[in-house]
């Protein structure tokens, strides 16, 4: 009966096993996700939108008042002008270093800026900091800061998603973050990466085709299907 129980006992512990190693080697059609969070105060953006909705009246009024004015130019005209120009000018910048919108998930990690994504790709990450109650991911020339009062569900999200994905990046960060609720943000289906014209990560082979592509579905690093290695040369996720 003993030996019995052992040969019952392999086949699980083999299934588990494998189920462990299982492969994360993906198609770029395959489903991705992330998760985009607006900021829970942006008091800077509002400030911001009021000081140039203020500059532009004051523009406004300036340039009717030297040019459209029947009665001739009023002697307030230019300085309402130079006023008004300084303090459009002024909430600009003040919008522009607003807190924005952020997103994690499969494509990394992502800032919302004048109306573009910014992206910051796992594979590209090389230094993740906590400090100052922010927390700092760059590489590639990237830079993206989660502060953590202002944006705490992305934060966490962040922070476990590293973890899980390039733990050697964030070895060093110790810190615990208050979780994330389960309803926090909102769910975004990611489209499929253009990945013609990339090179494999393991033979440096010029990916042509988008058919020929694959990637990590950890980390997100780019290979070509026929130089596809066991282990991802970034994460080291089996392939």
């Amino acid at each position: 009966m003993a030996s019995g129980k052992k040969s019952k006992a392999k086949p699980a512990a083999a299934a588990k096993k494998a189920g462990a190693e299982q492969s994360w080697l993906r198609s770029p059609a395959d489903r991705r996700t992330e998760r985009r969070f607006e900021p829970r105060s942006n008091s800077a953006a509002l400030f911001g939108t009021i000081i140039s909705c203020v500059g532009a009246v004051g523009l406004g009024a300036g340039v009717f008042g030297q040019f459209a004015r029947k009665a001739g130019p009023h002697h307030y005209a230019l300085y309402l002008m130079v006023a008004g120009s300084m303090l459009f000018f002024l909430g600009f910048i003040v919008s522009s270093r607003a807190v924005p919108a952020l997103r994690v998930g499969d494509a990394g990690l992502a800032a919302e800026r004048g109306g573009a994504v910014e992206r910051l790709a796992w594979f590209d990450v090389d230094v993740v900091r906590f400090a100052s109650g922010a927390l700092t991911f760059s590489g590639f020339g990237r830079l993206i800061t989660i502060p953590v009062a202002v944006h705490p569900d992305a934060a966490w999200l962040a922070l476990a998603e590293a973890r899980a994905r390039i733990p050697a990046r964030v070895a060093g960060i110790d810190d615990e973050l208050p979780k994330m609720a389960k309803d926090a943000g909102e769910l975004v289906v990611l489209d499929e990466p253009q990945m013609a014209g990339m090179r494999c990560k393991a033979s440096d082979r010029l990916i042509t085709f988008e058919g020929d592509a694959r990637l990590c579905g950890r980390c997100g690093q780019s290979y070509h299907r026929e130089e596809v290695p066991k282990h991802c040369k970034t994460c080291d996720a089996r392939l």
